[in-house]
C-alpha cells in the first residue's frame, strides 16, 4: 500500500449504504441506468475543469467509454458538483480525482467502492453497498410438497372411540337424550337444537359424561385452513376452541348498524405517518395511482409573455442593416450552416453559442468565430465548424447591393441551437462588430469601389483618407 493511502481493513466490518439522497445514489444511478453490469466513473479536476470517463460493460462484452467535460450541459453536472462540494466542506478538504467503481448485482445489492486522491498524493478509499437486499419467501405454515400435516397425523393415530351395545341405534327412529352427547356426534346434535330451537343452546349444555375414557381427537380447520388443534370428546360444545365464540351468528342484528355507503375514515397524525412509512418501505410509490396525462394547467400569475416575441422570422421585415434582403430570407440560407454546428454529429454540439463576425471588401472576406462555452469565449478556427459555402458571405453581398449606396461591410451571425440565427449588416464600416488592430490595405477599398459603386456621401471618412494615400 502506498504511503498516506487511506484504506478499510479486509474484514474490519461490512460496506456502509449509500445515502439514499447523496449525490454519490445519484452517480450509482445514472451509471447503470442503461442496464450496465458493471461500471466505473473516473473524475479529475484540473483548475477550473472537471473531465470525466465513464465505462460500461455488461456481461463479457467488452466496456463502452465515453469522456468529456462536466460543465452545465452535462447530466452529470449537479451529482458531481454536490459530490465535489461534500468534500470541500469535510475535514479533509476538496479531491483532485475521484474514481467510482459499481459491481454486478447480487441479491439486489451492487458493491460500491469509491477511491478519493488528493493534491498530497493520499487516496481514500471506503466501500459501499447500494440497493436492498431481495428478501427470502416466508416458509409456509401448511406443506406443499405432499408432507403431511401434524394434525392429520394426530387424526389418523387416534383410537376409534368404543361404543357400548346398548348405544348402537339405527338412524331410524333414534332419539338422544340430554346427557347421551360425546365426541363429533355431540358437536352435530348441538347444532340441531340451535337452529331448531333459534338460541345457541350449546352454550349453556353441560358437560357430557364420559364414553370409556377413550378422548376422541376431532381438528378444527380455521379460516385459512391450517390446524387449529385437538379437542377431547368430554368438552362441551362450543368450548373447544376460543375463536368459535367470535364466529357464532348475534341472535339479533340491528340493520341501523350498517351503512355500506359510508367510507371509513382516513388515518390521521402518526397513524398516517406510519402508512406512508410502511408503504416507502415496502417500495411502493405514493404517486403510481396519480395521472400521468395532463389536460390543463394553471399558468402563474406573474407570467408575463415576453414583449416583441415571435413564433417565426418575418417574412416581411428587412434582415437588421440589410436594405434589402428579407429576414426570412436569409435565415433559410443559413439553415445549412446552423443544421452543419448542432444537428446529428455536429461540429459544435459541446458550445452554447457561435459568433461569427465578418469584413467583406471586395472579392476579399475574412471571418472571427468564438464560441462560448462553460461561461468564457474561445476563438475556434471558422471553416473547421462551418464550410465556406455554407455562410454565402458573397452572394448576401452581391444581392444586398443598392446602387449608390454600396454592399454592406461587415456581417455578423450569431448561431444557437434550437433558436434561429441572429444577423446584422452594416454598409458603412467593416469594424462594426469588431475592432481589428490594422485596417486592410487601400487596394482593398478601391476594389470595393469598382464593384460595388457609391455616391461621394456615402463613402465612409476612413474609406476616403485610405484612397487618399493610395492615389497620391
Amino acid at each position: 500500500m502506498s504511503p498516506g493511502r487511506e484504506h478499510e481493513a479486509p474484514g474490519a466490518g461490512e460496506a456502509r449504504p449509500v445515502p439514499p439522497e447523496g449525490p454519490l445514489a445519484v452517480l450509482v444511478e445514472r451509471l447503470t441506468s442503461r442496464g450496465a453490469d458493471r461500471a466505473v466513473l473516473t473524475l479529475v479536476q484540473r483548475g477550473n475543469t472537471m473531465t470525466h470517463q465513464t465505462e460500461q460493460s455488461v456481461g463479457d462484452v467488452a466496456p463502452s467509454v465515453e469522456s468529456g467535460t462536466v460543465d452545465q450541459d452535462s447530466p452529470l453536472f449537479d451529482p458531481v458538483a454536490d459530490l465535489y462540494s461534500e468534500a470541500m466542506s469535510s475535514p479533509r478538504g476538496a479531491w483532485q480525482s475521484a474514481r467510482i467503481e459499481v459491481g454486478p448485482e447480487q441479491d439486489g445489492v451492487r458493491p460500491v467502492v469509491t477511491t478519493y486522491g488528493f493534491a498530497d498524493g493520499a487516496e481514500d478509499v471506503q466501500t459501499w453497498r447500494s440497493g436492498r437486499p431481495t428478501p427470502a419467501p416466508p416458509a409456509s405454515a401448511v406443506g406443499t410438497d405432499g408432507d403431511e400435516r401434524p394434525g392429520d397425523r394426530a387424526v389418523a393415530d387416534a383410537p376409534a372411540p368404543e361404543q357400548r351395545p346398548d348405544e348402537q341405534r339405527s338412524d331410524e327412529g333414534w332419539t338422544e337424550e340430554p346427557g347421551d352427547r360425546s365426541g363429533t356426534g355431540a358437536a352435530e346434535a348441538a347444532a340441531r337444537d340451535a337452529e331448531a330451537l333459534g338460541s345457541d343452546a350449546t352454550a349453556d349444555a353441560p358437560p357430557a359424561p364420559g364414553t370409556g375414557g377413550t378422548p376422541v381427537i376431532t381438528e378444527v380447520d380455521g379460516p385459512t385452513g391450517s390446524s387449529a388443534g385437538p379437542t377431547a370428546a368430554g368438552s362441551a360444545p362450543g368450548t373447544a376452541t376460543g375463536s368459535d365464540d367470535a364466529q357464532r351468528v348475534p341472535d339479533h342484528v340491528d340493520h341501523e348498524e350498517w351503512h355500506e355507503d359510508v367510507e371509513p375514515p382516513a388515518p390521521t397524525g402518526a397513524a398516517a405517518a406510519a402508512a406512508v412509512a410502511a408503504g416507502t418501505a415496502a417500495g411502493e410509490d405514493q404517486d403510481s395511482s396519480a395521472p400521468e396525462t395532463a389536460v390543463s394547467t394553471d399558468v402563474s400569475p406573474s407570467y408575463r409573455a415576453p414583449s416583441g416575441a415571435t413564433d417565426r422570422p418575418s417574412q416581411d421585415a428587412l434582415a437588421e442593416g440589410n436594405l434589402v434582403l428579407k429576414e426570412a430570407d436569409v435565415l433559410r440560407r443559413l439553415a445549412a450552416a446552423q443544421r452543419r454546428l448542432f444537428g446529428p454529429d455536429g461540429t459544435a454540439m459541446d458550445v452554447s453559442t457561435v459568433l461569427v463576425r465578418i469584413r467583406a471588401l471586395g472579392t476579399y472576406y475574412d471571418a472571427l468565430t468564438h464560441v462560448r462555452k462553460n461561461g468564457f469565449w474561445d476563438q475556434r478556427r471558422t471553416f473547421d465548424l462551418v464550410p465556406e459555402d455554407l455562410l454565402h458571405v458573397q452572394e448576401f453581398k452581391d444581392e444586398s447591393y443598392v446602387e449608390g449606396t454600396g454592399a454592406p461591410l461587415a456581417m455578423m451571425f450569431r448561431f444557437r441551437p434550437g433558436i434561429p440565427p441572429e444577423v446584422s449588416f452594416d454598409y458603412a464600416d467593416e469594424e462594426a462588430f469588431v475592432r481589428y488592430e490594422e485596417r486592410l490595405p487601400a487596394q482593398n477599398y478601391l476594389e470595393e469601389l469598382r464593384m460595388y459603386p457609391r455616391t461621394g456621401a456615402n463613402i465612409p471618412q476612413h474609406m476616403n483618407e485610405a484612397l487618399q494615400d493610395w492615389n497620391y
